[in-house]
């Protein structure tokens, strides 16, 4: 079944990894998120880590960073390897346009990878949590002292349903991703002019050689077949008129078979 499909597709649990790595790009910034937490609120412990206006204070902080990236071509393998994603690299890596859009993809790599880690840190637990004290009630142990009421006597259920939608979630999420890569980490509008104005180049030069080796062989053609007549006619009559036709076809013919040569080279090459 197609409502299946992303339970049993090995590019949403590769796109589960992708995200996991954002998580992990985000974990340094939250840390510093975190420091600035504590010291503003000393008895605060690790509230900080999982505050969410430390997340949205520290986002600005990984859009300010992700411009000075040293590697960018790391983010466009994982995109490639983990979301499936296609798309050719910019002509330059180094351009304003280039670096923006990358980092954008780096941002949104950090926050959304942040936001799915962590769900998924809180929610595994959870789920063997409801499971397991679903079983408790299904074999009629005392649930009486046991944290989330209906959700935990009926955990056979809620908690794997809490995991499926995850997983539909984190599908939904590298789909939109995979979508969105050609546009930030691909070629840019400038990129794609600059490749089409060379590929007409090419073309254009594609064209031009090829009519220059028609005039040419097609001369060269016709020397040969009109001192080749020339000699078939006179061979009997004036044996060295046709002597010299026939030199003359094959110094034209070598000639040409020298151009055509240089030609199909310069070809190969291009």
């Amino acid at each position: 079944m197609r409502l299946l499909a992303p339970l049993r597709s090995g590019a949403t649990y590769r796109g589960w990894v992708w995200l996991i790595l954002g998580g992990a790009l985000m974990m340094p910034f939250m840390i510093v998120g975190a420091l600035g937490y504590n010291w503003r609120h000393p008895d605060a412990g690790f509230q900080g880590v999982i505050d969410p206006g430390v997340f949205a204070a520290v986002v600005p902080l990984v859009a300010a960073v992700s411009l000075l990236l040293p590697d960018r071509e790391v983010e466009r393998t994982a995109a490639r390897r983990l979301l499936g994603a296609e798309f050719a690299p910019p002509a330059d890596d180094a351009t304003w346009n280039a670096r923006w859009r990358t980092g954008c993809w780096f941002t949104l790599h950090a926050v959304v990878g942040g936001l799915l880690s962590g769900a998924t840190l809180a929610l595994v637990p959870f789920t063997v949590y409801l499971a397991a004290n679903g079983a408790r009630a299904v074999v009629g142990l005392d649930t009486s002292g046991v944290y989330g009421g209906w959700l935990t006597d009926w955990g056979l259920l809620t908690g794997p349903a809490f995991l499926v939608a995850l997983a539909y979630l984190v599908a939904a999420v590298a789909a939109g991703m995979r979508a969105l890569a050609p546009h930030l980490l691909g070629q840019g509008a400038a990129d794609r002019l600059a490749a089409s104005r060379a590929e007409t180049a090419r073309l254009a030069a594609r064209n031009r050689i090829a009519r220059e080796l028609h005039d040419s062989v097609g001369h060269a053609l016709s020397v040969v077949v009109v001192q080749s007549e020339a000699a078939s006619r006179l061979i009997g009559t004036d044996p060295a008129f046709a002597a010299t036709a026939m030199a003359a076809v094959g110094e034209t013919a070598r000639d040409a078979l020298a151009e055509l040569d240089a030609v199909i080279g310069a070809l190969r090459e291009d």
